[in-house]
């Protein structure tokens, strides 16, 4: 249900989008324009559910110009408001029609330009992870204890295998006692990530105490969950879905994913008998932040919003989550939300970098 809804809103963007550019500029009235706009607009769309059996390169270069086109027709709409804006204050102002077409023709190209000089910035950001570090203070520990999280690597069509064997590289530097990982491993098709052997690098991380992982909604698209979760295993990685694992000092409950199991009542049932551990809730949507600072966890650890990845996202992300980034405390349990490693269909970030996150816990 939810792609033909998409591809509907998508042509209904694209129509208004090439309605709002032919006012300034008029040779896009002709047919052989339309055509081209049009084509550009469902290329990638109409290939999506044949991406398992493209090659590589082709997918990947379909999939780049989506992404792009995609940002370009959501910045459009964005420029058409404030494009309206000020026509309506000048035509209010009574300022003359050529005034008002000059106005409209300089926004217009003004308007494109930054389009542009984002999807260049945004590109370099989205290809620039970062490292965040955040300490925490606990008597629940005897050690310091060093913990990696990272979330939404979205392996598969634009992010490999090499990309993958990079972070894991940075990640092992840091030295973790225990790496977490929460959610959206893979983009949507896990016979591309098979295929490209994306996911095998993770099974080169490296901690002392090891490696535990959620799922994420992402995880759940292609329906090959089952085969994801035997792949995981199979690199050492413990997979929790409503299950609970202790190392050492720390015991980690990993939830379902929000999207597929949306309970959180009872979550302290899942450490009845370790509540002298310092207790960590991992989730991929941060939707249950409050029930976990009622049930007496910890650390709350999340991430899915991409930290809205890029304006105006984050004024969305951020009606909709008590936290959609960053670090807040919830009475006495710490949350933290990462912005993610990955991005998915739009190779875009603006003023959200991409990253992993450092937590440095203290006696």
């Amino acid at each position: 249900m939810f792609y033909p809804v998409f591809l509907i809103i998508y042509y209904l963007a694209s129509c208004l989008a090439l309605l709002f550019y032919r006012r300034n500029f008029p040779f896009l009235s002709k047919k052989v324009w339309y055509i081209s706009w049009f084509f550009v607009t469902f290329i990638f769309w109409v290939t999506r559910p044949a991406a398992a059996y493209l090659p590589d390169y082709v997918l990947k270069a379909l999939s780049m110009f989506g992404g792009y086109w995609s940002f370009f027709l959501y910045y459009t709409l964005l420029l058409f408001l404030i494009h309206s804006v000020v026509l309506f204050v000048l035509k209010r102002l009574k300022k003359t029609d050529l005034q008002v077409k000059y106005y409209s023709l300089f926004i217009t190209k003004a308007g494109l330009v930054i389009i542009f000089l984002c999807m260049i910035i945004g590109t370099f950001e989205a290809y620039s992870p970062v490292v965040r570090h955040e300490i925490i203070t606990t008597k629940k520990i005897t050690t310091p204890i060093r913990i990696v999280l990272i979330s939404d690597l979205h392996l598969g069509t634009f992010l490999g295998k090499e990309y993958c064997e990079k972070m894991v590289e940075r990640i092992n530097s840091e030295n973790p006692d225990l790496i977490l990982i929460a959610g959206d491993i893979i983009d949507d098709r896990y016979a591309i990530v098979k295929r490209q052997t994306s996911i095998e690098p993770l099974g080169m991380l490296k901690a002392k105490s090891g490696v535990a992982a959620v799922l994420g909604n992402h995880d759940y698209f292609d329906r090959k969950t089952d085969e994801e979760v035997h792949d995981l295993k199979n690199l050492g990685i413990s997979v929790l879905i409503n299950e609970s694992r202790e190392f050492d000092e720390i015991f980690v409950v990993g939830l379902k994913d929000f999207s597929k199991d949306q309970s959180s009542n009872n979550l302290d049932a899942y450490f009845t008998n370790h509540k002298n551990n310092f207790l960590i809730l991992l989730d991929h949507q941060p939707r249950r932040i409050i029930e976990a600072s009622k049930d007496g966890y910890d650390l709350y650890l999340a991430g899915h919003t991409h930290g809205g990845a890029f304006f105006p996202n984050q004024l969305f992300t951020s009606l909709i989550h008590k936290l959609d980034y960053g670090r807040k405390n919830f009475s006495d349990m710490t949350a933290i939300v990462t912005s993610g490693y990955g991005f998915f269909g739009i190779p875009v970030r603006l003023g959200v970098n991409p990253e992993y996150v450092v937590i440095d816990l203290k006696p």
